[in-house]
């Protein structure tokens, strides 16, 4: 074989070899952009007396703990998406994320960051936060908020229909998720169950 055949029998290789190594899209998600671009979002102003709420913790069990998407296949089997993550900590992210719609829904409680702050504290743990072969979301878990006269526990089931396919929409659903929890807990707080007078007795709801 002449040379300039191997020379070509040579490119054609790389070229093989080049798309076959070429990098494969990745997708990353964050539940808290669409928080941080609500413009008709404004910081609450209360005054120094107000009650305060603080976020002390958010929990989700382990296999939602990786950077990896997950989709529920059946009724057990979970498989992490292989090019759909989450870009930051998604603990982390539901906590912010939980901060701001609580703020949105709020009247006269006070969303802190600071732990030390006086006032009510709440615990939120997740059971379920991902999308399902059936076009669902499913985000499920329990909290507890604790106020000066005791503490109150309760179960939530903000799971939603996906009106699209893929992790996109998912995304956006959860994101949905999240703030119909918030606004449950608005609901209570704005009541004043929990952050009301110091003298209400706790009430414990299974």
């Amino acid at each position: 074989m002449k040379c300039w055949k191997w020379a070509a029998l040579f490119l054609l290789l790389i070229g093989v070899a080049a798309c076959g190594s070429a990098p494969v899209e990745e997708h990353h998600y964050s539940l808290r952009l669409d928080a941080l671009s609500d413009t008709d979002y404004s910081a609450q102003r209360v005054s120094d007396s107000a009650e305060t709420l603080v976020v002390t913790s958010v929990r989700l069990p382990e296999y939602l703990r990786s950077n990896n998407l997950v989709m529920q296949v059946g009724d057990n089997e979970i498989l992490p998406a292989r090019r759909h993550f989450w870009a930051e900590p998604l603990a982390e992210s539901i906590k912010s994320v939980l901060e701001h719609d609580l703020g949105r829904h709020l009247e006269a409680v006070a969303v802190a960051r600071d732990r030390s702050a006086d006032g009510c504290s709440l615990d939120v743990e997740f059971e379920r936060f991902h999308a399902t072969d059936h076009a669902r979301v499913v985000s499920s878990g329990h909290y507890r908020l604790q106020h000066r006269g005791g503490s109150i526990e309760r179960s939530f089931d903000t799971s939603r229909t996906q009106n699209d396919g893929g992790y996109g929409s998912a995304v956006g659903e959860l994101r949905k998720a999240v703030d119909a929890l918030a606004a449950a807990l608005a609901a209570e707080l704005n009541d004043g169950v929990a952050c009301g007078d110091s003298s209400a007795q706790a009430e414990a709801i299974p």
